[in-house]
């Protein structure tokens, strides 16, 4: 059975009655998943808000009768953003026989990688990190939007389109595993590829210091890899200190939140690579979210970006655990998944296509623009790392 989010949760509710499922998965009586979160760490305004976009769309499916007859039993847990309870949480998940995780951040999942291997558990991050799509290198590791590397280089790109002669690009970056990502070596080797020269500051996630830094800034575009708290204190350095410098924010730098802070900036000053919808877009999967959040948090009026990603992850695995049928296992599961092929989460202007080689789901964005507080779609061209730039959706 192939669930839609074109139809409204009503309407759903009703038909739950006549959907059929199989009731055979082996000996399993529930269908065991993992969860890695942080609700309390550094980057918990934006964790919490993707893993409320997977606590619900599993809550969800639960009400329609959960998976083939199954129900969905989500091991969640906040670790903090810290390596060292990421690691101690997988090996309790690991203890519950869990048959894969969603997890968070790059830090966390690339030093379980190796466990991830050895274990044969299905792993699907928060993290697009170009590193944790390799196939051959993780075979159990899948990204579920475009990987860092890609935006970088999209970025790029778009800056090598737009007029002038940019000769200096900056890139902003905090001093962690997913700060350096883009950038070292993919984003620093096609910056060069382009004649670009690099200019690089290196800012914390709290933002400490952004305004004394960003003074000797010369770059005309610069490239941010940061979340929500240093991305607030850079954009509000640039606006204090009358730079020309225009901005392109990869995903995690750039959501609602963030576009709400500066209802002044100009339009075309400040970008975002951002590979899902956001709360505005007229996208299905995005419609269904908000009839989702409506029903379950009737006190939250709006939703982040956040929110549409966690449901996005949820739904590449519950999709692949849905196809396994009676043979569910963690390998089928990973099996499931390489046989994607312009799979619809109907919350992203993407599909989703993986293989055996390749776990990330593709190679092409939108750039969307601040206006007016908004986080608007600058064209309905998607820019590639192919060869082929521009491909409209």
């Amino acid at each position: 059975m192939k669930r839609s989010t074109k139809s409204t949760l009503l309407t759903l509710t009703i038909l739950s009655g006549l959907f059929s499922f199989s009731c055979s998965n082996g000996n399993l009586k529930e269908i065991p998943i993992g969860a890695i979160f942080d609700k309390s760490g550094v980057t918990k305004e934006i964790s919490s808000e993707y893993a409320a976009g997977v606590e619900d769309y599993i809550r969800f499916l639960n009400e329609q009768g959960g998976i083939n007859g199954k129900p969905i039993k989500l091991y969640a847990k906040d670790c903090k953003y810290k390596i060292s309870a990421a690691y101690s949480w997988y090996e309790e998940l690991k203890a519950k026989h869990v048959l894969a995780i969603i997890g968070w951040g790059t830090g966390d999942t690339e030093a379980l990688a190796p466990k991830i291997n050895s274990d044969k558990i299905p792993f699907i991050s928060a993290s697009y990190s170009e590193n944790l799509a390799n196939g051959e290198k993780y075979p159990y590791n899948f990204i579920g939007a475009v990987s860092y590397s890609d935006q970088a280089r999209i970025a790029l790109k778009f800056i090598k389109n737009q007029p002038g002669n940019t000769k200096k690009v900056g890139f902003i970056y905090n001093d962690t595993a997913f700060g350096r990502s883009p950038f070292f070596p993919d984003g620093e080797d096609f910056a060069k590829e382009l004649g670009f020269e690099v200019e690089k500051i290196v800012i914390p996630l709290t933002g400490k210091l952004a305004k004394e830094k960003l003074k000797l800034l010369s770059a005309e575009y610069i490239i941010v890899q940061e979340t929500t708290a240093a991305t607030l204190a850079i954009l509000r350095a640039i606006d204090d200190l009358k730079l020309d410098t225009r901005v392109i924010l990869l995903n995690w730098a750039i959501d609602e939140n963030v576009a709400s802070r500066f209802p002044e900036m100009p339009d075309g000053k400040v970008y975002g690579t951002i590979p899902y919808g956001v709360w505005n877009d007229k996208l299905p999967g995005v419609k269904f979210m908000k009839e989702l959040n409506a029903r379950y948090h009737p006190d939250i009026k709006s939703r982040t970006c956040r929110y549409i990603q966690g449901y996005i992850n949820a739904k590449i695995l519950m999709e692949a655990v849905e196809k396994c049928g009676s043979n569910l296992t963690s390998e089928n599961i990973k099996n499931q998944l390489e046989k994607f092929v312009n799979f619809d989460t109907e919350a992203s202007f993407n599909k989703v296509t993986y293989t055996k080689s390749i776990h990330k789901p593709s190679s092409s964005i939108i750039i969307y623009k601040l206006v007016k507080g908004k986080i608007v779609p600058t064209s309905k061209l998607l820019i590639s790392v192919e060869k082929k730039i521009w491909q409209e959706y």
